[in-house]
């Protein structure tokens, strides 16, 4: 549009490269749903800065990648919702300061890396409850996921599955993110909140009971992951009894 040459502000519709970035974020969005939360449930802490890993990088990596989407928000057109009539901000100005007063707090702390401070030397980050606030400080970057929700806002337009279909897509992709997001809750309460021994844990330490012998290794993270997601049933109902017995075998390997 003529009108707004000059203005600094970005077409996200009409921009091929906005629309690669886009797929980029879409990338960074699904890591930061799956990788994260298991990293904080399932990763053992240690007093002062664990070695610089692969998984570290990576983590650095996508704050970097929203950190420029971040500035990005401030060129990009803005659709109103369909309440506001679904028009287009394209004013650089109002684009600013709509996103100013909007999402900008919650994308600015999203960025914040929590898991890097713990390399800053200062002795505050180096005790173990401070390790363990700034693990559980990580899942901040879940906020990141309202992202996801201004995507689907900008192209619902051009999408070409009916309301049925979205609806069931939407459902399914939920139901993966809850089952998920449960497991890591569960390996967290079992790791991070006491010991492992008065947890829900403690009944499959050391291969269980005679009564109820378990066939697996409670400490794997692979296994702590399969029992919190494909067990949570069974551990609310023997919660709610104020017992936890090992789960039937069937169940396990299902």
């Amino acid at each position: 549009d003529a009108r707004y040459r000059g203005c600094y502000s970005i077409d996200p519709l009409k921009n091929n490269y906005a629309q690669w970035w886009d797929a980029v974020i879409c990338v960074a969005l699904v890591y930061t749903a799956l990788v994260p939360p298991a990293e904080v449930a399932f990763s053992k802490p240690s007093k002062g800065p664990p070695p610089i890993s692969v998984l570290f990088l990576i983590n650095q990596a996508v704050n970097v990648v929203f950190f420029f989407d971040m500035l990005l928000q401030f060129f990009l057109h803005v659709q109103l919702p369909k309440s506001q009539g679904s028009i287009w901000i394209r004013n650089h100005g109002k684009i600013v300061r709509r996103y100013l007063k909007g999402a900008f707090f919650l994308d600015f702390v999203s960025i914040i890396p929590f898991g890097a401070l713990t390399y800053t030397g200062m002795a505050v980050f180096s005790e173990m409850q401070a390790v363990r606030l700034l693990r559980l400080l990580r899942l901040v970057k879940l906020l990141r996921m309202l992202r996801g929700s201004r995507l689907i806002m900008r192209y619902r337009a051009s999408m070409t599955l009916s309301i049925t279909g979205a609806n069931l897509m939407g459902f399914i992709v939920f139901t993966i993110l809850a089952s998920h997001w449960l497991a890591c809750a569960w390996g967290f309460a079992g790791n991070l909140i006491g010991t492992k021994e008065n947890s829900w844990m403690g009944p499959f330490l050391d291969g269980g009971s005679e009564a109820n012998p378990v066939p697996w290794n409670i400490e794997e993270p692979k296994i702590q992951f399969a029992t919190g997601a494909g067990l949570s049933p069974f551990l609310e109902r023997a919660t709610s009894l104020g017992r936890v017995a090992a789960p039937p075998r069937g169940a396990m390997r299902l």
